[in-house]
């Protein structure tokens, strides 16, 4: 059972509480660094990470000195003002040592997902250059700006560069948000 608790996270007796953070699992308001305190040096330690995440990601740790057997750090800023590429891309992708040199799309992904995931690893290949990425796959770079844009954006993007709306971003799945309807 899922309880939602609105108080100092640092007194809540739980099996786990969700610290909201930043890239690099650091205290993000005075309220989550008197948690960071509470719960002991131990805990500080486990914080460090070797890389950056992106925003979306998730880890789990001992709770140390709190009453939480587990805290959840669950990141939800980007560096700047704006959640950019850098920010959505998997690190794997923006940090891969070798090129790709195949891309696997699963039986039944539709034509729109085989292109998101094409663009996004050329992209991603080639470092964030976008007229390297067009050359590449043999299109026009304001085609790859377009779709990267709308990565960027969570809007999904059809075969011939129209946007659809909004949609969900996770672990490089896209899922089309379903419309409310009225009463």
């Amino acid at each position: 059972m899922i309880r939602v608790v609105v108080d100092d996270l640092a007194a809540v007796v739980a099996d786990a509480v969700v610290r909201p953070t930043n890239g690099n699992l650091e205290a993000i308001t005075p309220a989550l660094r008197r948690l960071e305190l509470a719960a002991g040096p131990r805990f500080r330690d486990l914080c460090r990470v070797q890389h950056e995440l992106a925003v979306g990601a998730a880890v789990v740790t001992p709770g140390g000195d709190l009453p939480a057997e587990l805290v959840v750090h669950a990141v939800i800023m980007a560096r700047g003002d704006k959640i950019g590429l850098n920010d959505v891309m998997p690190r794997h992708l923006r940090t891969a040592g070798e090129v790709a040199t195949s891309v696997t799309i699963p039986v039944g992904a539709t034509v729109s997902d085989a292109r998101r995931q094409l663009v996004l690893r050329t992209f991603a290949s080639t470092g964030g250059d976008a007229s390297r990425t067009a050359k590449l796959l043999g299109v026009d770079a304001d085609e790859v700006k377009r779709d990267m844009l709308a990565l960027v954006n969570a809007e999904h993007v059809d075969e011939e560069g129209n946007g659809k709306g909004p949609t969900a971003v996770r672990s490089g799945a896209t899922v089309k948000k379903s419309a409310v309807k009225k009463r």
